[in-house]
């Protein structure tokens, strides 16, 4: 069977694209903020200017991080089960995360979040069958600053067992989240056999680590933790506004944080990401849903499994302030091509908004759009049965003789994908206003939240979890955890 699979570059331009990135590396260099990783990075054979906080990193040591680290991993859930393989050409979703703002299913409007729209939001999560993984979706502004990256990592552990994507704000933020992590899973060595969460470590465009996200990329790797790399260049704003100018600049930050990880622990698990965005020049807004995003998304995915890693994308995020005909046009066009180059690990499905604002309706919507996704990519299957010759003879010609056969009745479930209500299927009827899709998502998400109960956790887990959070809340002056 053929899987379907779009590539948007030529390959002999995707390695010039990976030639100028070795350039830029070993001739203008990356500038890091951090004195460990200038010191890990000058002892492992680059050229270091520590005054200027800048590393020339030579072809030679580029490749041999290349050739270290894995062509994929596993992120397994809170049972250490039905593991996420990223690798080839499989195909994961995940919401966007650390919006801002919530679109509120009552007003329509978009305001600040607060911790029960947190909670809410990853039981949503939890249910919706084609969204894989676990994000930080939304920042709840109830959450006291200090604690803010490590209390919402303590709620979404309390209320999900999927694999999690996360990262921290602050260095002591990550190192809680990865002593919660071991205490599930049962110590750091089972964490590091069976990892539950993937790291996130966003460089500066372009080509700058600053001194916390560095410092986070160092820690994830000793302690074995797959660490997702999310470089954001702006096409006319810090990178060249040519597309593949822009997939230059990308690949060359990839590539050092790449070696940055391997110095501190070979074979660490790295995920070739980025955050595909836009600048409009008409309105000087940096956009997610053109698509021009798309387009990087997708170069961003062919650039990394040249270079033998499994791939991730900021992609299936809409612009849109409401829920409507154009999330769901951004969205769509998003989600299907990320599936269709072989993005591993997509982030996206309920972001709108200029990546500023999630919705648990547009959640229920985009977890059908996944859904469609994840079938156009499994293709058509053809063998003797589903030619059905033989079927097709002994049918005759009746208009109906197939409805219940027992060829239909073994095949039906396999070959269509039926989306949830939100996706609209039904007769019409004379006179009656149809209800929209926002409304039919409101009514699911109603529905979902009614009807599940994250699984408990053990209560010595949640003591030992709790414990550890209220340590580090007392040491960054919170007094008292916030009420959940």
């Amino acid at each position: 069977m053929k899987r379907p699979k779009l590539e948007l570059l030529a390959q002999e331009d995707v390695q010039k694209i990976i030639d100028a990135a070795y350039d830029l590396l070993e001739n203008f260099g990356v500038k890091v903020d951090n004195e460990e990783a200038l010191k890990i990075l000058a002892e492992g054979g680059a050229k270091v200017d520590f005054p200027e906080k800048t590393a020339y990193i030579p072809s030679a040591m580029v490749e041999k991080a290349v050739e270290s680290a894995p062509s994929g991993f596993s992120v397994f859930d809170q049972e250490s089960e039905n593991p996420a393989v990223l690798e080839k050409d499989n195909v994961y979703f995940a919401p966007g995360s650390v919006a801002l703002n919530i679109y509120d299913s009552e007003t329509e409007k978009i305001r600040k979040p607060k911790i029960p729209d947190l909670v809410n939001i990853t039981r949503l999560i939890e249910t919706l069958e084609n969204i894989h993984f676990q994000t930080g979706p939304i920042l709840p502004e109830d959450i006291p600053e200090p604690i803010q990256d490590a209390y919402r990592f303590y709620l979404i552990l309390l209320n999900s067992t999927k694999p999690i994507f996360g990262g921290a704000f602050t260095v002591e933020g990550l190192r809680v989240q990865r002593d919660m992590l071991a205490v599930l899973r049962g110590g750091e060595e089972e964490l590091r056999l069976k990892p539950r969460a993937i790291f996130a470590a966003n460089p500066t465009a372009p080509l700058m680590w600053g001194k916390v996200i560095a410092q986070n990329m160092i820690d994830s790797a000793r302690s074995g933790i797959p660490v997702m790399l999310i470089p954001m260049p702006l096409p006319g704003g810090n990178a060249p506004v040519t597309l593949a100018g822009t997939l230059t600049e990308h690949t060359a930050e990839n590539l050092s944080g790449i070696v940055i990880t391997q110095l501190v622990n070979p074979r660490t698990p790295v995920l070739y990401g980025g955050g595909a965005i836009i600048l409009d020049m008409r309105y000087g807004l940096s956009n997610i849903g053109a698509i021009e995003t798309h387009l990087l998304g997708c170069g961003y995915n062919q650039i990394g499994k040249a270079l033998g890693f499994p791939t991730a994308s900021n992609i299936g995020q809409s612009d849109s302030k409401r829920v409507d005909s154009q999330s769901g046009i951004e969205s769509g066009i998003g989600i299907s091509l990320a599936a269709l180059s072989g993005i591993n690990l997509s982030r996206g499905p309920g972001m709108m908004s200029f990546a500023n604002c999630q919705s648990l309706e547009k959640l229920a919507i985009d977890n059908n759009i996944c859904g469609m996704a994840l079938r156009l990519i499994r293709g058509i299957e053809c063998n003797e049965e589903t030619i059905a010759l033989d079927v097709i003879k002994s049918a005759g010609r009746g208009a109906q003789g197939h409805l219940s056969s027992d060829h239909t009745m073994k095949w039906f479930r396999n070959e269509i994908f039926f989306p949830t209500d939100v996706i609209d299927r039904k007769a019409g009827k004379d006179g009656v206003k149809a209800s929209s899709a926002f409304d039919r998502a409101k009514e699911e998400v109603n529905l979902r939240l009614s009807q599940s109960e994250p699984a408990p956790l053990p209560e010595d887990k949640v003591k030992e979890l709790t414990s550890i959070i209220q340590s580090y809340a007392t040491s960054k002056g919170v007094g008292k955890l916030p009420e959940i």
